[in-house]
Order: structure tokens, then C-alpha cells, then sequence
């Protein structure tokens, strides 16, 4: 699938439904392609934001009747709560790192709908993948956001299958896909 060149805006903000988000259009086209190829039983969020993915995210787990739930350690700044919410997604506030934060998260992965995607975009995305990857059974599925600026091939320890690499070059995506084998 080729997709045409990023188009950026300037000075505008990205945002879906009103909410800010740090991924572009070309991007929710992206990860519309990858849950249709792809099919999850739910999806978490690490590192909330403003968000907006969160709402995309939640959005796209209600329609597939899978669940959401997203993570972060401070959930004062996050604009779309209430349509969160009101999707069912559940919205945590958790310091992944810290033993309470990494308990709240093995729990979601036990018992949540799998094949679970777990999607590293919070502030240190090399130690999300080093915790939490291990922590997924075969069949789950990987997306990172800032790949070759905050996340790059050699902080993919376990190494994992990349998929939708042509895809997510086409469209200069800071995002990528892995499936845990």
C-alpha cells in the first residue's frame, strides 16, 4: 500500500475529535491498516498524553469489540477523559516503573482479551520494551512510537518480527509494528 507524502500544516496542532495527539493523519490511516491485518482482543497504552490516540485507540478497540486501557503516570494534562470514558476504555494513572506501576500492568496482560497489542509511547520507550515485552505471550503484537528518534532497531531487545515496514516508510511514520512469535 503506498500512501502519498506526510502533509504537515504549519503551526497547526494534530488532533482527533478535538483532542491533541503526537501521531499525524497518515499515521491513523497506518494503524487503521494494521489492526485490520492484524486483529487484537485488546490494546495498551503506555503514556497517555493529551489523549488523543487514546481516544483513537479506544475508539478503534470498542468497534472491534476489543478492549482499551492506557497508562500514565500523570493523567492531570489528558483533554478527552469523559469520551475516554464513555468508550469504556479504562484510563489508569501508574508509574510503570515502579513495582506497583509493573504490577498494574502484568495484571492487564494476564487478563485482558488476547492477542493483546501493547503500545510503548510514553517517556522512555527502550525500558518499556526491556519490561513489558518479555511480559507477552506469542501471538501478542508491539507498536512504538518515536522510532529512529527516542527508539531505534537496536532497542529491540527481545528482537521481535517487524510488519508494514514499506508501509510505515511510505508515509514517514515514527510509528512501528512488531508480532511477538
Amino acid at each position: 500500500m503506498n500512501f502519498p507524502a506526510c502533509l504537515t500544516l504549519p503551526n497547526a496542532e494534530n488532533l482527533f475529535l478535538g483532542v491533541p495527539l503526537a501521531q499525524t493523519w497518515q499515521d491513523l490511516a497506518l494503524w487503521e491498516t494494521f489492526l485490520e491485518r492484524y486483529p487484537c482482543g485488546s490494546i495498551i497504552e503506555l503514556g497517555t498524553w493529551r489523549g488523543g490516540m487514546a481516544l483513537f485507540l479506544a475508539l478503534q478497540a470498542k468497534w472491534r469489540g476489543a478492549e482499551f486501557a492506557t497508562l500514565d503516570l500523570h493523567q492531570e494534562g489528558l483533554v478527552g477523559r469523559e469520551r475516554l470514558e464513555e468508550t469504556g476504555a479504562r484510563v489508569l494513572e501508574a508509574d510503570l516503573f515502579s513495582s506497583e506501576g509493573q504490577a498494574v500492568v502484568r495484571s492487564l496482560l494476564q487478563e485482558l482479551p488476547k492477542p493483546l497489542l501493547l503500545f510503548c509511547d510514553d517517556g522512555d520507550k527502550p525500558r518499556e520494551w526491556r519490561t513489558f515485552v518479555p511480559m507477552l505471550s506469542p501471538g501478542d503484537r508491539v507498536a512504538v512510537h518515536d522510532w529512529d528518534t527516542e527508539f531505534r532497531l537496536e532497542d529491540c531487545d527481545p528482537a521481535l518480527p517487524m510488519v508494514l515496514p514499506g508501509e510505515c516508510e511510505s508515509v514517514r511514520s515514527l510509528t512501528r509494528f512488531f508480532l511477538v512469535p
